[in-house]
C-alpha cells in the first residue's frame, strides 16, 4: 500500500519517472508506481511517463501548470514543446497549460516524447500556482544515454 504525503498546507510530490508503454497515462499514485523506473537513467531517447500530485488546491479552481527541461549546463532544450499536445509556449524551453483542479488530491500523469534528445544531463522542472499560491516547484534529474 502507497500511503499519501504527510503535509500541512499546499503541496507538490516528487515527480515519479515510469514507463509508460502500458497504455495510457497513469490516473493514480498506484498505476504509476507499479511501472516507476529504477533509476532516471534513460537507455535513450523515447518515451517516459512523469507522475505527480498537487494537494491543498480547491476543488473546481484552475491550477497554471509550467513545464521545463533544461540541459544541466544550463542550455535550455529547444524541442520542449514537442512533449505535450496542445500546450502553449511561454518562452524557450516551457510549455504551459491550465486545467480545472481535481480537489484535495489533484493526481497528474504524462507521457514526454523525448525523441530527439542528446545524451547528457537535464533537469525536469515542473512549477505548479494557483490564484493565492505562490508557485509550488519540483525538480528530477534525468540523464538521456
Amino acid at each position: 500500500l502507497i500511503s499519501p504525503l504527510t503535509r500541512e498546507g499546499p503541496e507538490l510530490s516528487d515527480l515519479l519517472l515510469h514507463d509508460p508503454s502500458e497504455g495510457a497515462e497513469a490516473a493514480s499514485l498506484q498505476e504509476a508506481a507499479g511501472t516507476m523506473l529504477g533509476s532516471t537513467t534513460l537507455k535513450g531517447p523515447g518515451e517516459v511517463g512523469v507522475f505527480w500530485e498537487v494537494y491543498g488546491a480547491p476543488a473546481g479552481g484552475t491550477l497554471e501548470l509550467e513545464l521545463a527541461l533544461e540541459r544541466e549546463a544550463g542550455g535550455v532544450v529547444d524541442r520542449i514543446t514537442a512533449l505535450l499536445p496542445g500546450g502553449s509556449q511561454e518562452g524557450r524551453g516551457r510549455v504551459a497549460w491550465t486545467e480545472p483542479a481535481a480537489g484535495e488530491t489533484h493526481p497528474r500523469g504524462i507521457t514526454l516524447n523525448l525523441a530527439g534528445m542528446e545524451a547528457g544531463g537535464y533537469a525536469l522542472i515542473l512549477r505548479v500556482r494557483w490564484p493565492g499560491q505562490a508557485p509550488l516547484e519540483r525538480r528530477r534529474r534525468l540523464v538521456v544515454e
